[in-house]
């Protein structure tokens, strides 16, 4: 894998009064209700990450907070509060919507099947659908930008491969819960990251932390995941990519290059044995 280094992207960064100070391990208290009770806690937590049009976000580095472009739109899902405008002492900015964790947090939320009133569908996963249609109207330089501005605008940033595929994962998992106009939204979000993916599934990408361009086994997991799921998919996917996804095609190759990084693991790991 061949290495490089952009150092205004890394998120793992932190600053040398943080990785000097001293470590504070939490304790626990296990209950009896056990992990169902805390992945009810945690649910709860992840929501405070996910815009929508009552619960906004202000971008920290706009000069004027008041200013309603420095608003987030509905979906967006930020990575986390973090930013050095709110807080002194740390350098991390994740007040961004990252292609990556929206989707995975999307997953979650399908996944929880929502309460709704009557006649309506589950509003987060609406939200989070037209946010990433409106991502994907903006991506710069191509589909694969790993992050956007709270109003879903490019910004400068790697390119990571994994992100359209892990967000047609997660709104073929949403489709059921979106009421019918965000249903087409969904298919033309799905079809614009099926025609980038056919092509792209073939080429390095940066890794999940922004450190290494090359060829990424997570990155060809998720979009073996992503096309399995459209051939499987009961919506009705009519581009020419879902065909050829359909085809075994694009699958049959992910899957053989994964075997490959499975391969060169196993030969690592006899060399250090």
């Amino acid at each position: 894998m061949r290495t490089t280094t952009p150092s205004s992207f890394i998120r793992t960064q932190v600053t040398t009064q943080s990785a000097g100070s001293p470590k504070v391990s939490p304790q626990i208290a296990w209950s009896a209700a056990g992990l169902g009770k805390i992945a009810q806690h945690m649910f709860s937590l992840m929501l405070r990450n996910v815009a929508s049009d009552g619960f906004l976000f202000v971008d920290p580095n706009h000069p004027d907070p008041m200013d309603p472009q420095s608003f987030s739109l509905p979906g967006c899902i930020i990575a986390a509060p973090s930013s050095p405008a709110n807080t002194a002492g740390i350098d991390q900015d994740y007040v961004y919507n990252w292609t990556r964790d929206a989707a995975i947090t999307a997953i979650e939320i399908a996944a929880a099947n929502l309460p709704t009133a009557p006649g309506t569908r589950v509003q987060p996963l609406i939200d989070y659908v037209n946010f990433a249609q409106t991502c994907q109207n903006d991506a710069t330089p191509s589909l694969a930008l790993a992050s956007y501005t709270i109003r879903g605008l490019s910004r400068q940033w790697t390119e990571q491969t994994d992100g359209p595929a892990l967000q047609t994962v997660a709104i073929l998992q949403a489709y059921d819960q979106l009421d019918a106009p965000t249903q087409a939204v969904a298919v033309a979000v799905i079809n614009q990251n099926l025609n980038y993916l056919i092509t792209a599934y073939q080429n390095q990408t940066f890794n999940l932390w922004e450190e290494h361009l090359g060829f990424s086994f997570f990155a060809r997991s998720v979009q073996l995941r992503c096309f399995q799921a459209i051939k499987a998919n009961a919506i009705g996917i009519p581009s020419s990519a879902g065909n050829r996804c359909r085809d075994h095609l694009a699958a049959n190759s992910v899957g053989t290059a994964l075997e490959r990084h499975t391969l060169c693991l196993a030969f690592a790991c006899t060399r250090w044995l």
